[in-house]
């Protein structure tokens, strides 16, 4: 037998919930996972586990797997501490995530991710091939990125290229969502122009302190046809006066 039928347990894994908190795989039945974002009106298309063993999901978003690590250096820089509670919008399948997940304190990483096949690998391969299921992340399949639903405050939010992707109406309610669980005074990084319509994220308390290009020393060297720096926006949160 070949692909997943072949696969009959799979290694622990961080769970995946929804925004009512009901997991949403069963890890030990791989073969029944089913990715319901790509049913529309068909069958549900199943979790490719054949494709996540041989890490494609390492090749889908463009630019390579080590901009994480790119990503991280330049938090690192600008000041994350272990004791931030950082939120990661589009967490994906770790790419960033598997390097912030050691370095943050237990319980204080959490990803939101509208894809089931990309946040399997991130729950079932990456965090089990670097074993963080210790550091017990904290990983959310939502449509609509109900963040929410975590019942936490953060400190930090990365937004790297999720929202500017999203509806007009969808990513006004992100950010109102972003704003009602940060605490004052948290930080949200975008590394490139923030695609907002009509100053939301000034209206919600986001203040624009910090806006610069940044290169990245890990791919300065390499013969690239991507883009090897970005322009960084980073917003702090202002409490809004009460009325």
């Amino acid at each position: 037998m070949t692909g997943s039928s072949a696969i009959r347990h799979s290694p622990r894994a961080v769970p995946i919930k929804t925004a009512d908190g009901r997991v949403v795989a069963d890890f030990s039945t791989p073969p029944d996972w089913r990715d319901l974002k790509k049913a529309t009106g068909a069958a549900p298309i199943p979790v490719d586990l054949t494709a996540i063993l041989a890490e494609d999901h390492h090749r889908a978003y463009g630019r390579p797997w080590v901009l994480g690590r790119c990503y991280y250096d330049e938090l690192l820089a600008r000041g994350l501490k272990s004791t931030d509670r950082v939120l990661d919008l589009g967490c994906g399948a770790g790419r960033v995530g598997i390097w912030l997940i050691p370095f943050l304190e237990t319980g204080h990483y959490y990803g939101v991710e509208n894809h089931l096949g990309t946040l399997a690998a991130f729950a079932a391969y990456e965090c089990v091939l670097h074993d963080l299921l210790a550091k017990q992340p904290h990983l959310l399949l939502d449509d609509e990125f109900r963040v929410d639903s975590f019942g936490a405050r953060f400190d930090v939010v990365l937004d790297f290229n999720v929202s500017v992707h999203l509806p007009v109406e969808q990513r006004e309610r992100l950010f109102r969502r972003v704003a009602a669980t940060c605490e004052p005074g948290a930080r949200l990084f975008m590394p490139r122009k923030p695609k907002v319509e009509g100053h939301v994220l000034e209206r919600l308390g986001f203040e624009l302190v910090d806006r610069r290009s940044v290169a990245y020393p890990l791919l300065k060297d390499w013969p690239a046809d991507f883009d090897t720096s970005d322009r960084w926006y980073e917003f702090r949160l202002t409490p809004q006066p009460t009325t």
